[in-house]
């Protein structure tokens, strides 16, 4: 099993050199249109980023519910058992609002109420762990997902595992073919 995680971890990897990314220092949030990270790398990425949730249960103060912005997200809760890797679709439904709900259930600082905020992001980043220059690695409680890190060159942003052998930015504004 080990040995199939480093084939994947290493088959994404290479999968974000030939895209051309390449990673420094990623700044704020939805007004760039992608999940770009705030901070100096992993573990304080994320807080800044927009508010994920379930528009039909929380209409006001959150949006991008059908997005590669959710995908990001439901990518993370696969990492950690949270939801299994079909069930990544960049869609924030009922699915989705349950999974983050058991994860921050699991996170007792937060507040298990369904919304990928500030605070939720914030506890998620720390999972983070650079590798090299762009590679960005969550060793997860079920499987390693590795998220790109683009740099400004390439328009600053997180990309997320969309198939196999390709990553996908996390746009908050649309949905693209990997979900």
């Amino acid at each position: 099993m080990k040995m199939r995680k480093r084939i994947l971890v290493s088959l994404l990897a290479m999968s974000f050199v030939v895209l051309g990314g390449a990673g420094t220092a990623a700044y704020a949030s939805p007004g760039s249109g992608v999940i770009d990270g705030n901070g100096d790398g992993p573990g304080d990425d994320w807080a800044g980023e927009g508010v994920l949730c379930d528009t039909n249960v929380e209409p006001t103060g959150c949006g991008y519910r059908n997005s590669n912005a959710t995908g990001l997200w439901q990518a993370y809760l696969t990492a950690n058992g949270y939801l299994s890797p079909s069930q990544i679709d960049c869609y924030f439904g009922t699915t989705t609002r349950n999974a983050t709900i058991e994860y921050q259930k699991d996170h007792s600082s937060l507040d298990a109420d369904g919304v990928v905020g500030p605070a939720t992001f914030g506890v998620a980043d720390n999972a983070l762990v650079r590798s090299g220059a762009h590679d960005i690695i969550l060793d997860g409680s079920v499987r390693t997902v590795v998220f790109g890190r683009n740099s400004e060159a390439n328009g600053f942003g997180y990309s997320f595992p969309g198939g196999l052998v390709s990553l996908t930015s996390a746009t908050y504004a649309t949905r693209g073919s990997a979900c």
